[in-house]
């Protein structure tokens, strides 16, 4: 139906040593919420194509350990040896970048040369065909939200704290919506970057030529990738 969010994604580490992907040897640990088919093990994967070749792009893939955001960002903030680098997300990165002792190796911006949207809002072309007020509603309301993230951001995290019944600050979640590589737009960014790259290790059957091969058309003028 639309995009809801294109916030980066950092890959971060306490380990000094480290300063890029090429660094990451046997004795290291990735924490990912899912080993190679989670967003972070894909980028990752393209991260590796690109630094190891084609071939190598799962190169990585045998360091990762599955664990989730909030477990991965208490081992990675207490020094614990089970991982030395998370590729996490908001806002758990930026709870460890507070941390001096943790720095970003990469992000999905670095990789991806540009924002690119991580989360989307789904239906199935029957709910849409079947409940078409209800479709544009949503979407209206959709377009509603990102207008106000991006001319009230104080307003913005007052809303997502309370919603979401969050005890992160006001000021820490407004900075969050502020990253200057972050956006809310509706349209997709960067997409079609990934689902070629799935087209060629093979793991979807159809390569995508477009953006519109898998949102639905409601602005044939948005400038989407």
């Amino acid at each position: 139906m639309a995009a809801q969010s294109a916030v980066p994604v950092y890959l971060v580490t306490n380990d000094p040593r480290i300063r890029s992907i090429r660094d990451i040897g046997e004795k290291d640990r990735i924490a990912v919420v899912s080993v190679a088919v989670s967003q972070q093990g894909r980028l990752l994967q393209m991260a590796s194509a690109k630094a190891f070749g084609d071939a190598d792009y799962a190169r990585l893939d045998r360091f990762e350990v599955s664990m989730p955001h909030a477990d991965a960002t208490t081992a990675m903030l207490s020094g614990n040896a089970v991982v030395n680098l998370h590729f996490s997300n908001a806002p758990y990165q930026y709870q460890e970048l507070e941390d001096p002792k943790i720095h970003k190796v990469t992000s999905s911006t670095d990789i991806l040369g540009g924002p690119s949207t991580g989360s989307v809002v789904v239906t199935s072309g029957a709910w849409r065909k079947d409940n078409p007020k209800t479709y544009a509603a949503v979407r209206a309301a959709l377009d509603d939200a990102a207008k106000l993230l991006s001319k009230d951001k104080a307003q913005a995290a007052a809303i997502y704290i309370r919603q979401d019944g969050s005890k992160l600050s006001p000021a820490f979640v407004e900075r969050i919506l502020s990253d200057k590589e972050a956006s809310f737009a509706t349209t997709p960014q960067n997409t079609l970057q990934l689902g070629a790259f799935l087209h060629k290790v093979g793991v979807i059957r159809h390569e995508p030529k477009s953006w519109h091969d898998y949102f639905f058309a409601d602005d044939a003028n948005a400038q989407g990738s």
